[in-house]
């Protein structure tokens, strides 16, 4: 007998030979096994069992797993992945698979093929607080068939699992990320790829486990940063769980204080259902933040004794700015522009907030807390009115997607019992305009109108090739369509009728090329 087996490798390329199956070893399609590689000792997983092959001149050395380690469910979506974001079959599949101690993985099986049932499928969009969207997650939970709840910090899973639990403790979960134990990791593999009704909790890793019965797929935040895989394949895990949920013919729910563009996108294109359960909060524009208190509303006595928050994009790394020729330098004490050594700290800086935090409120500034937006759930307190300085610096930061960013976390502030929101300014802009009435669905429509005309994302997709001559894909996109980031690095925008072209053109090269699609800084 005959073991066609993909083979677990680190280059760009996929490897999959056939290889001779002993007498007397039992072997399962989808098994772990250890082949002979050259003088290599090897990973691969038996794809297919044949009587014959013309090619194979060596034996399998021994199994891994004690059975089936993957789904066909699995493969496909490899698959899937590889063609979408431009990486090999191995690369996907390999890293999907846990690292294992030797004595777990031995143990593992699949026994049960997936089951057939009729299930809910589309696509929706909830817009709300996240205690709202928690709310409307555990209600579309189905604890007789598997769930999976996906998050981008991993922070804050146990908090999850803990609020599910209180509304309905019959739910079996399970929380999945890269740091808990491999002897947790090799039991909950087991119990999906056996069929066991578990609702996983988990970092955008839980896309690729093995189930065989998953109902609901609830992507939260899903533009975070988080949601990035930055070692093949690099893939983005909005669009990846688009491919997973039609795979698995599941209902898949994207969460999200404000619908991102491809989202919200897709709701104006009917591809989704979008439900708005965001309420209103009060934002009132006003002067610069040394000049907080010349605001009437401000000034009253019985605002001094609440609790402040002020927030904004600051950064606990310092930043420096040259004084003779403004260049930023983000670490180092000498201007790499002009050599100067006369460098100030961004304003942006967390130190030079405080600084100035203390300047305006004097003794009271003790009683308030100042914070990144990053670092907002990290707060357990809550406030009675937040204060974001240098709002109308933030929302011109030349980056796509961060005035949405910045609204997004307006919005979060919710979460903290803020109801009321002073935006720092010295002009006012058509996003605080927008922001004071509460009209958030405007900002998103401008954005996609600007975005439209100039041909980006949503309406193309970011390219990023990765080597010192984009040259090889001139037959889809021609020289002067990228730009040069750096010396390895050139981007460019690509449609979505040439992005199928050029994926289907680089299948059928001999030789790879590392490109990356949707790199976070330019999707």
């Amino acid at each position: 007998m005959i073991a066609k087996c993909l083979l677990r490798q680190t280059t760009t390329k996929t490897y999959i030979f056939d290889y001779k199956i002993s007498p007397g070893m039992k072997i399962q399609i989808y098994q772990l096994a250890e082949v002979p590689f050259g003088n290599k000792k090897i990973e691969a997983i038996v794809l297919e069992i044949k009587n014959f092959s013309k090619f194979a001149s060596k034996e399998i050395l021994r199994t891994l797993s004690g059975g089936s380690i993957i789904t066909k469910k699995q493969l496909n979506i490899a698959q899937k992945i590889a063609f979408e974001f431009f990486s090999d079959i191995s690369s996907a599949i390999f890293s999907f698979l846990p690292r294992l101690n030797k004595k777990d993985l031995s143990k593992i099986s699949s026994q049960n093929s997936p089951k057939i049932r009729h299930r809910k499928t589309g696509v929706l969009i909830f817009s709300g607080e996240l205690s709202l969207r928690l709310n409307f997650y555990i209600e579309k939970l189905n604890s007789s068939s598997q769930n999976l709840l996906i998050f981008p910090d991993a922070n804050l899973l146990q908090h999850i699992k803990e609020r599910i639990l209180k509304i309905n403790p019959l739910v079996k979960i399970e929380i999945w990320h890269s740091q808990i134990s491999k002897k947790k990791k090799a039991k909950i593999w087991q119990d999906l790829i056996s069929g066991e009704s578990i609702t996983i909790i988990s970092t955008r890793h839980g896309l690729f486990l093995p189930f065989t019965d998953l109902e609901l797929i609830a992507l939260d935040d899903p533009n975070s940063f988080g949601y990035y895989e930055d070692q093949m394949p690099r893939y983005n895990a909005l669009i990846a769980a688009k491919i997973v949920a039609k795979e698995y013919s599941c209902q898949l729910i994207y969460g999200d204080s404000l619908p991102s563009l491809e989202t919200y996108a897709w709701a104006r294109k009917k591809k989704a259902t979008w439900i708005n359960q965001q309420g209103k909060i009060s934002i009132v524009l006003t002067a610069q933040f040394h000049n907080i208190f010349s605001n009437p509303d401000f000034s009253q006595n019985d605002n001094r004794s609440k609790k402040i928050l002020v927030c904004g994009f600051f950064s606990n790394k310092p930043r420096y700015i040259c004084k003779q020729c403004s260049a930023d330098n983000p670490k180092t004490l000498q201007c790499s522009n002009c050599q100067s050594t006369q460098l100030r700290t961004s304003v942006f800086h967390l130190d030079n907030v405080k600084k100035l935090t203390s300047e305006i409120f004097g003794e009271s500034h003790n009683k308030i807390t100042i914070s990144s937006f990053k670092d907002l759930r990290k707060l357990n307190a809550n406030f009675d009115i937040a204060i974001v300085p240098f709002f109308d610096i933030f929302s011109s930061f030349p980056y796509l997607n961060f005035k949405l960013r910045l609204i997004k976390h307006l919005l979060d502030l919710k979460e903290l019992g803020i109801r009321k929101i002073y935006l720092c300014q010295r002009d006012q802009t058509n996003l605080s305009l927008h922001a004071q009435k509460n009209d958030f669905e405007k900002i998103i429509t401008e954005s996609l109108v600007e975005r439209q005309k100039e041909k980006l994302p949503p309406y193309t997709r970011a390219l990023e090739f990765i080597g010192k001559d984009p040259s090889p894909l001139d037959q889809i996109i021609s020289r002067e369509n990228w730009v040069k980031y750096d010396d390895q690095r050139y981007i460019t925008f690509i449609s979505h009728k040439n992005l199928r072209k050029l994926q289907s053109f680089v299948q059928r090269l001999k030789y790879k090329i590392s490109l990356r699609l949707d790199p976070p800084e330019f999707s």
